[in-house]
């Protein structure tokens, strides 16, 4: 029959595994972290250190997103002005070789590939990274700009009626700068450009390039005219479709210094990002370390009181054995 003596003896057996078991846990988590599970002990109970830390680690990871999304906008912008670039410069050097000795077949096979370059332009402006448009201002989830048809059906009406090449070349210049032409009919995105995005403490990214930029226009402007100058529907005389072929090209090889510029900004733009998120990974690790320091754990002090709880342990379990054998044998007495 077990008396108090024996209760009160195995509830402190119990209460000291308990306690064991709780510290082992304890140093055990250390020893797999790193860090010490007590913090408020470590710190003396003076947390402001340590949040401060915190406070500018968080502040970071903010930055750190911002450079990311920042460096993948500059990015996709810099392969659609690429592309853009490239059709037009494909275009520019034959156009500007027609003359009125060109086999007819060589001019409207000209104007047909000028067709499918600006549709290939137009589709590169209205590229879309992860369900945003980067050339439609703020309005991020609309297309910054209407198909090639649409484009083309505005223009065969501007130029209706035109008989020489200056009045084809006015009206096109006329259509892409009047409120109710370009902007009301090609440009759908928005007019206010990307708000800017704070990449560090005093660094921001502004990325102001929308797809009714001066120098998109002209590109797309002269890659049109050049398409509209052998259109049948259009039916301008062989003359005239010479001169517009070359104008176009002569126009596109100028406008090449331009959109040169753009992707030379964005290049800047690019290179900047780059170093902000370098010196924003180094203050990330300094204020990692120092976070480190205040809590780490000493393995070797570690190490060496979970040997001692273990071998408490167990000590208790043997005390634990001993005192059920000894009550066992008062019971069969």
């Amino acid at each position: 029959m077990q008396t108090l003596g024996d209760l009160a003896q195995g509830m402190t057996l119990r209460f000291h595994q308990s306690r064991i078991k709780s510290e082992m846990g304890q140093l055990n988590s250390e020893i797999a972290t790193g860090q010490v599970r007590d913090k408020a002990e470590r710190v003396g109970g003076d947390f402001r250190q340590l949040a401060g830390i915190q406070h500018n680690l968080t502040r970071l990871e903010g930055y750190s997103i911002a450079t990311a999304e920042a460096s993948q906008i500059a990015g996709t912008l810099q392969t659609i002005l690429g592309k853009v670039q490239d059709e037009a410069q494909a275009l520019a050097a034959p156009l500007t070789g027609v003359g009125m000795n060109t086999l007819p077949a060589t001019r409207e096979a000209l104007g047909t590939e000028a067709l499918d370059r600006l549709g290939a332009m137009i589709g590169a402006l209205n590229t879309q990274s992860g369900g945003r448009s980067y050339l439609s201002g703020t309005s991020t989830d609309q297309s910054p700009l209407a198909d090639v048809s649409t484009l083309m059906t505005a223009l065969r009406g501007a130029i209706s009626g035109q008989t020489t090449t200056l009045g084809v070349i006015t009206a096109l210049d006329n259509w892409f700068t009047a409120p109710a032409g370009f902007d009301a009919v090609m440009y759908q995105g928005g007019t206010q450009d990307l708000a800017s995005l704070r990449l560090g403490e005093t660094e921001t990214a502004d990325i102001a390039l929308r797809a009714d930029d001066e120098t998109l226009r002209n590109i797309l402007k002269n890659t049109a005219l050049a398409a509209l100058a052998t259109d049948a529907s259009v039916g301008l005389p062989m003359g005239i479709q010479v001169d517009l072929q070359n104008h176009a090209g002569a126009a596109l090889l100028t406008v090449n210094d331009d959109i040169t510029d753009l992707r030379a900004k964005i290049g800047t733009l690019e290179a900047r990002i780059e170093e902000t998120s370098i010196r924003n990974a180094a203050e990330v690790s300094s204020l990692s370390q120092a976070r480190n320091s205040l809590l780490e754990a000493d393995p070797y002090e570690t190490a060496s009181r979970l040997e001692e709880v273990q071998y408490q342990l167990e000590t208790v379990y043997a005390l634990t054995a001993r005192s059920a054998r000894l009550s066992l044998l008062e019971y069969l007495r």
